[in-house]
Parts: structure tokens; C-alpha cells; sequence
């Protein structure tokens, strides 16, 4: 992102599809890991997905806290947003519904916004998908200690098309790629109004 320009720069995987007034929306098809959700992306997805919002004293029980462990954000869950021209000492950078202050030379270096901001655009797709793979998951288990070992597969193999085929559309995992639109912005110092 060039802030004396109003232009961002993406990688492969993301479009830019507006900049105003150090304000960017991007349509992304690559994803970072999301370690937790909050209000409504956890719904009634089977199974729950870990909470951002957990209670004092329970914040070591997450995802989030074994991956402070590592470096998995470092090496693998990389979301970087790198600001040219940050000239000013403070910046307010809003992504979602959060917003965080960062020095001027911190954005210039690049901040890993993965890393940064546990609740973010992609977490409602994010989700979405982790339950679809976990369904899939499940019937694949199903699938082969009950339906290819049980007693169907022993008296009527082949097994019907239904049996073995099942598993492509399990909980929307045949659809194609979902893709997220979401927004930078990136204000001088630390007043944000939106």
C-alpha cells in the first residue's frame, strides 16, 4: 500500500477492487488461517468453532495460544500489508470490524494482519468451509469403517455408486472456491470514524 499515492499493490490470489482515501477493498480467493470466530460466524456450525471472545482465565484453552507456541504466523500464515510513504509516528489500520494502532514504521516494515487481527473478513468463510471439511471428514470416516467394512461391503461388492460417491458432496465441499471481499484502512493518528 503507497499512502501518497492511494495505491495497493496485491499478491497473487487478490484483486483490487476500489481505493479511496487510504481506504482499500480487495477481493480475496486465498485465504490465512483463522485461529477463532466471534457473534455470528459461530451459528450453529457443527462441529463449534473455537470462540475469540473466551472468558478470563480460559485464554490459553485456544488454538491461538498453542500457535503462540510457534512460529506458524512467521512461517506459514502470512498476511502482510506493508505501507509505503507511513510517514506520520501513529497509524489507525481498520480491518473488519477491529481496529489497531501501529507506528509508522512498523507498517513500513509490515505487519502481518493474520497475525494481528484474530477476528477478521475471512472468518465467516473460513467457518464455513472448516465445517464443510469436518462433515466430509466424517462421512469418509462413516464411509469406510461402516459402509467398505461393514456388512453390505462384504455380501454386495462392488458397492452401489451411491456408497462409494457420497463423500463429493458432503457439506458443499463440491462447490467451487469462495471468494471474500474485505477492506483496508489505514488513518493518521489514532482516531478511526466509520
Amino acid at each position: 500500500m503507497d499512502l501518497k499515492r492511494n495505491t495497493l499493490k496485491a499478491s497473487a490470489g487478490h484483486e483490487l477492487v476500489s481505493a479511496t482515501n487510504g481506504e482499500f477493498t480487495v477481493k480475496s480467493s486465498r485465504y490465512p488461517f483463522c485461529t477463532c470466530a466471534v457473534g455470528q460466524s459461530l451459528g450453529n456450525v457443527k462441529p463449534p468453532y473455537p470462540s475469540c471472545g473466551l472468558p478470563a482465565g480460559k485464554e490459553t484453552d485456544s488454538i491461538r495460544a498453542a500457535l503462540a507456541l510457534t512460529k506458524f504466523d512467521e512461517e506459514l500464515n502470512r498476511f502482510m500489508l506493508v505501507v509505503k510513504n507511513a510517514r506520520v509516528a501513529n497509524y489507525t489500520v481498520a480491518w473488519g470490524a477491529e481496529t489497531k494502532t501501529f507506528t509508522g514504521a512498523q507498517l513500513r516494515e509490515g505487519i502481518n494482519l493474520a497475525a494481528e487481527f484474530a477476528a477478521n473478513p475471512f472468518t465467516d468463510a473460513f467457518v464455513r468451509v472448516d465445517a464443510a471439511v469436518a462433515a466430509k471428514q466424517a462421512y469418509e470416516t462413516k464411509q469406510i469403517k461402516q459402509i467398505f467394512h461393514g456388512t453390505e461391503a462384504r455380501t454386495t461388492w462392488p458397492l452401489p455408486s451411491s456408497a462409494r460417491e457420497g463423500a463429493r458432496t458432503v457439506g458443499g465441499c463440491h462447490q467451487g472456491g469462495v471468494h471474500t471481499r474485505h477492506s483496508h484502512a489505514t488513518y493518521c493518528g489514532s482516531e478511526v470514524n466509520r
